[in-house]
């Protein structure tokens, strides 16, 4: 983990300055993820292969775009939180399925990330 540092003045009553400093630790690996999921959804946004014009394995109407959409935002908005890595498991389920491979390159640093929070 790397620290973070917050430094933050002010001016009191009176003319005096105030500081003051805050640090604490941030986990690493969750701004690679954050950026690359986000760079997924503007990828399938811009897509024309990905369509919602999807049919399950029943033959009903599925709305694959916008369930694809729906996943990915949520694996951006929840990977930092370890109690919800059963549905992020099962969102980076359904990514897979989706997503054509050219659109899934990440880094080294993006996969450990990803191998850390799927395992």
């Amino acid at each position: 983990m790397a620290p973070l540092t917050l430094r933050m003045s002010c001016e009191a009553k009176g003319g005096k300055r105030i500081s003051v400093c805050l640090q604490t630790k941030v986990k690493t690996l969750i701004m690679p993820l954050y950026h690359y999921f986000q760079k997924l959804i503007e990828s399938v946004e811009a897509s024309s292969e990905i369509t919602n014009q999807g049919k399950d394995d029943a033959g009903f109407f599925k709305p694959t775009r916008a369930i694809l959409l729906q996943q990915l935002n949520m694996l951006k908005d929840l990977h930092g939180k370890p109690m919800a890595k059963p549905m992020l498991k099962t969102a980076w389920k359904f990514v897979v399925e989706h997503v054509p491979p050219e659109m899934l390159v990440m880094t080294s640093a993006e996969k450990a990330a990803l191998k850390k929070l799927l395992d």
